[in-house]
């Protein structure tokens, strides 16, 4: 009976809690996850971005509460502050926590302890930018420029450029 009883117990867990846990841990991760298309198309072009005048060159203080794990205000009021900042060009000047690639895309993301942290995404096809993307050290300042495009798990989206 006893060995009945932890196969009863070990089909259950698999039938009932895996696909339970899955859900949750979906549902859990998609809550902190607005990643969409750029409204405009201004990041698509790198020159584009680099001419555009920002909408904002440092971090604002409205984004960074929204964007807060503690912060006070309700869902309907962080998405309205979100939602007003998705599209626009900014340029912030803050420091790197880490850099990772994938193919050609490298993706610096900086530390959130600086206010507000953002994930830049930056395509290179050139060996000199991909050399000084490269040798980017943790705790170094970098300038992104660039579209805010959406928000992941606190941090801002934003696909552009770094700038020297």
């Amino acid at each position: 009976m006893n060995k009945l009883a932890k196969v009863a117990f070990w089909l259950f867990i698999i039938v009932i809690g895996l696909p339970v846990l899955g859900f949750f841990v979906f549902f859990v991760l998609s809550t902190f996850t607005d990643i969409e298309a750029p409204s405009q198309s201004v990041a698509s072009n790198v020159g584009d971005v680099w001419a555009a005048k920002p909408d904002s060159t440092s971090p604002p203080p409205d984004l960074a509460a929204a964007l807060s794990f503690f912060s006070e205000a309700t869902s309907v009021q962080k998405q309205a502050v979100k939602d007003r900042w998705k599209g626009k060009i900014v340029e912030w000047r803050l420091p790197v926590w880490n850099v990772s690639k994938s193919g050609k895309e490298y993706t610096v993301q900086t530390d959130g302890k600086a206010g507000i942290g953002i994930f830049c995404r930056v395509t290179t096809n050139s060996e000199d930018a991909r050399m000084r993307l490269e040798a980017i050290m943790s705790g170094q300042f970098v300038t992104c420029k660039g579209q805010v495009t959406g928000y992941t798990l606190g941090n801002v989206e934003v696909t552009g450029l770094l700038m020297p």
